[in-house]
């Protein structure tokens, strides 16, 4: 995907979530099936401070992981650092760190002054992305992200993301095919890659945001990708009514990473 594209794409999505943040973090309120099993595999590691550990949530929306995670270790003492370009995030960040930030804008303009690029965090003992991935315009950009949230987590701790796969059900793939439709017609946009879609939302005219339904075969080439930094520790499906609508990836940095596009080691600035 050449790099104009992928920006109209990006101000697409930024606009939608302007304009509809509100009705869509609304239908967003319960925890996800896929984060009890992400649980169980932390608590396999025995070597992952379940009882007090830091969290970076990359695109946290309104911050359901947190209060999963408090739910779910009550005792637990969590530092949380959540990154989303939401206003309403910022109005859900009552506890941690907030940093408003579109990263990916953010990446792109690193990326094309040939700076290096960090987050407002230290390094910390989870990382996690849900919901994001399908927003991230080609393989490049994707594989930018899986970097920061790799070099975000501290050697031999976890980074865990989702990658949503809608279009394997065949009631959600209908109606992106005749969303995607209207949509070409719409806003003149070429330039797509296989996979992605633009969807509508609550049946409301004129109304698109940019997604990516994820193969097999592409998690397997970001994981590749990943392949120097990380390790993964577990692979599986969950979510939605058929129990298969998202692949998780949980991976373990590897304790002699290194990140290229970092002028130094993350850290609170």
């Amino acid at each position: 995907m050449n790099r104009e594209t992928a920006t109209k794409l990006i101000s697409l999505n930024n606009e939608f979530y302007r304009l509809n943040g509100d009705s869509f973090f609304a239908t967003r309120q319960s925890a996800w099936p896929g984060w009890s099993a992400c649980l169980e595999l932390l608590r396999a590691e025995e070597s992952f401070p379940l009882d007090a550990f830091s969290v970076l949530d990359l695109a946290a929306g309104n911050m359901r992981f947190y209060g999963f995670l408090r739910d779910s270790l009550p005792a637990a003492k969590i530092d949380y650092y959540a990154v989303d370009s939401s206003d309403l995030a910022r109005g859900s960040a009552k506890s941690g760190h907030f940093q408003g930030m579109d990263i990916l804008s953010s990446l792109m303009s690193a990326e094309g002054e040939g700076q290096g690029f960090r987050l407002q965090a230290p390094l910390v003992d989870l990382s996690v992305c849900f919901g994001f991935m399908h927003h991230v315009p080609g393989v490049g950009l994707r594989k930018r992200v899986m970097e920061v949230l790799c070099a975000q987590t501290r050697p031999g701790s976890v980074l865990i993301v989702s990658f949503w796969r809608f279009m394997d059900s065949p009631s959600l793939a209908a109606k992106a095919r005749k969303a995607h439709e209207t949509a070409l017609e719409e806003l003149g946009l070429d330039g797509l890659d296989a996979g992605d879609w633009l969807i509508g939302w609550n049946d409301a005219p004129h109304t698109y945001r940019y997604c990516h339904s994820f193969s097999e075969p592409e998690i397997d080439q970001l994981l590749d990708l990943c392949s120097g930094w990380a390790d993964c520790i577990g692979r599986f499906t969950a979510d939605g009514r058929s129990k298969d609508l998202n692949t998780y990836l949980v991976l373990r940095i590897r304790p002699e990473a290194v990140f290229d596009h970092f002028d130094e080691a993350p850290r609170l600035v």
